[in-house]
């Protein structure tokens, strides 16, 4: 017999009776802060051994933090600018949203920001944009000034192949690379690299990315509408924008993906539907905007972490870290 929360959708009681080979195995009400002591782990099995305890994962451990305000996508100090966002097509997120949030990670020993929790796994991303910045797509012919043989795709394109190739080696991409001990910690995750328009707000934006078949990748980058989220006052109700829209103080103002944006110009997973040389980036004024291919632009690599992975800490006064 398994409870779950309606609005959060997690179990919150587990009652279980063994049978069989686990007939001494036996759970009654059991939380994952309790279930050391529920449970009954004495009985054995030909197959799994002594019976394990659960652990409960930093997905969890963070939308635990999610409160009643969380769930109506209101954002406070005590959920650390944590918000539920329900899609429309029945997806449910958990994305940190405003200006001052406590998402604040050490990973790969360098500061990264939790995104959110997407499908029961953290998704995190490169405070800083890599020491160099990254041509999009480039050719004999594709070169600056001239969109003659640019081509405007995720897959196969430089970025893509860079962050999924040296940066996951001792070569390195860009002057950085993930350690071993990262990578092991990262999950293989699908990618949405449909072509979308700027000129729609948040909501419409990541109905257009979630189109189409997606890539499974180590490593990506931002979504237009997870840059949408990240502000507080500009992704819905009553002072709803469009993207190409957020240079407005109102957006910028109460985005920390843009107060503390370490590169002033930084790509975007998405190419444009506008022109077939152009994809979206992050320029200085906070809006979202188009720009060449062949343009070189700050690189802010996204990873989701392995859905078991633990945490700990509290994203603010002491970053969060994963094991």
């Amino acid at each position: 017999k398994i409870t779950v929360n309606k609005s959060t959708g997690v179990a919150t009681l587990v009652s279980l009776t063994g049978t069989g080979k686990f007939a001494n195995y036996s759970c009654t009400n059991a939380t994952l802060n309790n279930v050391d002591s529920t449970c009954n782990k004495s009985g054995s099995s030909s197959e799994s051994g002594t019976g394990s305890s659960s652990t409960t994962s930093g997905a969890e451990t963070l939308i635990a933090l999610c409160d009643s305000d969380c769930q109506s996508g209101t954002p406070k100090a005590s959920n650390g600018g944590l918000i539920k966002v329900t899609h429309t097509n029945g997806t449910v997120d958990y994305r940190y949203t405003g200006a001052t949030v406590a998402n604040y990670a050490t990973f790969n020993n360098e500061t990264w920001r939790i995104v959110g929790i997407f499908n029961g796994r953290i998704k995190l991303m490169r405070d800083a944009a890599l020491p160099q910045n990254g041509v999009w797509y480039t050719s004999d012919t594709c070169k600056s000034g001239t969109t003659s043989g640019c081509n405007n795709a995720w897959s196969g394109s430089l970025i893509e192949t860079g962050l999924n190739g040296d940066y996951l080696t001792s070569t390195g991409y860009l002057g950085s690379s993930l350690s071993s001990t990262a990578q092991n910690l990262i999950d293989n995750a699908d990618w949405y690299t449909t072509a979308i328009t700027n000129g729609q707000n948040t909501t419409s934006a990541y109905t257009a990315e979630h189109t189409g078949t997606p890539i499974s990748r180590k490593v990506g980058l931002i979504y237009p509408s997870d840059y949408g989220y990240a502000s507080s006052t500009c992704k819905s109700g009553d002072g709803v924008k469009n993207l190409t829209g957020y240079n407005d103080s109102t957006c910028t103002g109460s985005n920390w993906m843009y107060t503390n944006m370490s590169s002033t110009y930084w790509w975007t997973i998405s190419p444009t539907s506008a022109y077939s040389s152009y994809a979206l980036y992050v320029p200085s004024s906070g809006r979202v905007y188009i720009d060449g291919v062949y343009y070189s632009r700050g690189v802010r690599p996204v990873v989701y972490l392995k859905s078991n992975v633990s945490i700990s800490g509290n994203g603010s006064t002491t970053y969060y870290t994963f094991s």
